[in-house]
């Protein structure tokens, strides 16, 4: 590995596809504005491992889905072999069912491939090294100390729960903060067998039966001319109990959409199908004629909504899988063209430019792009596209007002829209944020100067091997796992 500069985080990519490797370097890449990224590659669990051993790392961004190695088993042996290696979960693996999991094992911090954007990935590979060293230093501060005297004084002081560990896992010391934290055991801590791994997080039941759960943090000292483990010990209930009361949040959310989305679904259908009977049955004239064209576009309008309800639930809930292969994007632009009302693009589009993933998925994109140009802004449209670090890049470009500076961090959000003045329901970019994340690709908007919008769609590189692994994928197991 080469030297990394002072100011770069060098980073363990553990992922066994190119494409997504790519789109990784992608988002991680130089701005001149922040923190430079030095990546490493490792495509399954032995090379990481080889990778730690050689080479020191200050985070591991993960996939849970390897040749070798599967689910949090990745994980448990990454942090079997550096125990101090910030780890960070990067997976289309469904989150929900191995979370919890995750983080008693240590690890920082567990992000979708589907949803998770450029500045997320940044701020979480930042955080969890800081979060991580932060709770370090009040351990490995103790390994400086200049005698034991000085270093049990340094425990007691602590305002985290200390423990020290003898090599046979008995407790031999404690300080005041780890006795209330095991105030609820039946015997004395110290001369007690710990019992608990030595790193991640446990959940302990104090005095009132009171859950408490507990991040634990180690490192090696000598106590009493005898190698042991500091064990520190740090109260995180409420950041626990935070983060489960959002995922119910969002669970509940998530459902009520599902449900009402289900539920308008049957009486719409009633509804446009009695429209179009009047409609062929009955002469309308004029008003009548008219009224009757207002309504059935209304109710057309409100069939893409909940069809978008739907769609970006399935889409949140990782329920949706790509069906991947080669994409012509020329071809997909004229058909997308066909089907809209806009005054005809300038297209600039190289021939063959192919993307790896979904055409539905990328037609959808596109057609948000193009709506919204024709929608919110201004001629002339532009449709520019390039092949650019293995990757296809695809922009739509209008000339109208732009966006809103203080409303362009929150344009892939759902629901959200820059004023109640605007029209339509701020789901269609949300969801074109998520088909993108699914087909190992980014979404982006850029202002244009000296004003309009740029709406960038960044793809894997379509190559005739992909292909050949999706065919040699689909020959080995009837049904795709999610990974």
């Amino acid at each position: 590995m080469t030297a990394v500069a002072p100011d770069a985080m060098s980073v363990l990519v553990v992922e066994d596809t190119a494409a997504q490797r790519t789109l990784i370097a992608h988002l991680l890449r130089p701005d001149g504005d922040g923190r430079r990224f030095e990546l490493t590659a490792a495509g399954d669990l032995a090379a990481a491992l080889d990778q730690i051993r050689a080479s020191h790392f200050d985070a591991a961004l993960v996939d849970l889905g390897l040749p070798d190695s599967d689910g949090p088993a990745t994980v448990a042996s990454l942090r079997e072999q550096h125990p101090d290696l910030p780890v960070v979960v990067f997976t289309s693996a469904a989150l929900s069912e191995v979370a919890d999991e995750l983080f008693t094992l240590g690890v920082q911090d567990v992000l979708s491939k589907d949803t998770t954007d450029r500045e997320t990935l940044r701020s979480s590979l930042e955080h969890a090294v800081r979060r991580h060293h932060g709770h370090q230093r009040s351990v490995l501060s103790f390994t400086d100390v200049d005698s034991p005297a000085d270093l049990q004084r340094a425990i007691e002081m602590s305002a985290d729960g200390m423990l020290v560990v003898d090599e046979d896992g008995m407790v031999v010391f404690a300080n005041a903060a780890a006795e209330r934290l095991f105030e609820g055991r039946d015997q004395q801590l110290v001369g007690s067998t710990f019992g608990f791994p030595l790193h991640g997080t446990i959940e302990l039941v104090l005095p009132g039966g009171r859950p408490c759960h507990v991040e634990l943090l180690t490192t090696w000292t000598q106590w009493e001319d005898e190698d042991a483990t500091v064990v520190a010990l740090r109260d995180v209930t409420e950041r626990v109990r935070a983060e489960q009361m959002l995922r119910d949040a969002l669970m509940l959310r998530d459902e009520v959409v599902s449900i009402v989305a289900h539920d308008l679904r049957s009486p719409l259908a009633v509804i446009v199908g009695m429209l179009e009977t009047l409609e062929r049955q009955v002469e309308l004239t004029g008003n009548t004629s008219e009224l009757m064209a207002r309504m059935k576009s209304q109710a057309w309008r409100m069939n893409r909504l909940i069809e978008n309800l739907l769609t970006i639930t399935k889409l949140e809930a990782s329920s949706i899988e790509p069906e991947r292969g080669s994409v012509d994007l020329r071809d997909l632009v004229d058909e997308v063209l066909g089907g809209l009302e806009i005054e005809a693009p300038e297209i600039r589009l190289p021939a063959d430019l192919r993307a790896f993933a979904d055409k539905g998925h990328v037609d959808e994109i596109i057609s948000n792009f193009l709506s919204n140009a024709a929608k919110y802004g201004a001629p002339p449209i532009q449709i520019h596209g390039e092949e650019r670090e293995g990757a296809v890049e695809i922009r739509v470009i209008d000339h109208g007002e732009g966006v809103p500076e203080q409303f362009a961090s929150r344009l892939f959000e759902r629901f959200s829209r820059a004023s109640h003045d605007t029209r339509g329901t701020g789901i269609g970019l949300a969801i074109t944020q998520r088909l993108a994340g699914i087909n190992g690709g980014e979404v982006w908007y850029e202002p244009v100067e000296p004003h309009g919008s740029s709406f960038g769609l960044r793809l894997p590189r379509w190559s005739p091997e992909d292909d050949t692994e999706h065919d040699s994928a689909g020959d080995t197991s009837g049904t795709q796992s999610a990974q």
